[in-house]
C-alpha cells in the first residue's frame, strides 16, 4: 500500500443538456481532469422527451473519441411521475466499466474529457439532461 494515499479533495457537478439543435453530434461534459486525475462517481440522465433515446458516451484522448458504451434512456425518465431517471454508470452496455465492489466508476486523466451524443436527434423542444457528480484526486 501506499504510504501517501491519493484521496479526492474537491467535488465538481458538470452538466449538459441535449437539446434537437444538438443533432447527434458529440457535446462534451466538461470534466476537465485534474493533473492527478478525476473520478465520475455519478452520471444522472434525466429526459422530458416523448420518446425513448440513445445516448453514445465516449472518453476523447488526443482529440480522438474512443466509444464506451451506450445508455438508453425511456421516454420521460426521470420527469414524468412515473419512469426512473437512469443511473448512467449502472446496466450492462458498458461492462468493462471499474467497480469499487458497489458502484461502477470512471477515472479520467488530464486532458481527456467525458461525451455523449443522441444517436438520433432529440424531439423538437425536448432535452435530455446529464448531470454528474466528480471528484478530483488531490
Amino acid at each position: 500500500m501506499s504510504a501517501n494515499p491519493t484521496l479526492i479533495s474537491t467535488v465538481r457537478n458538470p452538466a449538459i443538456r441535449i437539446q434537437n439543435a444538438d443533432g447527434t453530434a458529440f457535446k462534451t461534459l466538461g470534466v476537465a481532469p485534474v493533473a492527478a486525475g478525476t473520478r465520475v462517481k455519478a452520471l444522472h440522465i434525466t429526459s422530458d422527451d416523448t420518446a425513448a433515446q440513445t445516448l453514445q458516451v465516449c472518453v476523447t484522448i488526443g482529440g480522438v473519441d474512443h466509444v464506451l458504451g451506450e445508455i438508453a434512456v425511456a421516454a420521460g425518465a426521470g420527469t414524468d411521475g412515473a419512469t426512473n431517471a437512469v443511473n448512467g454508470l449502472a446496466g450492462t452496455r458498458m461492462p468493462g466499466l471499474q467497480s469499487d465492489g458497489i458502484a461502477k466508476f470512471i477515472d479520467l486523466a488530464t486532458g481527456s474529457d467525458l461525451k455523449f451524443k443522441s444517436k438520433v436527434a432529440v424531439t423538437a423542444g425536448k432535452t435530455i439532461y446529464i448531470f454528474s457528480e466528480v471528484g478530483d484526486f488531490t
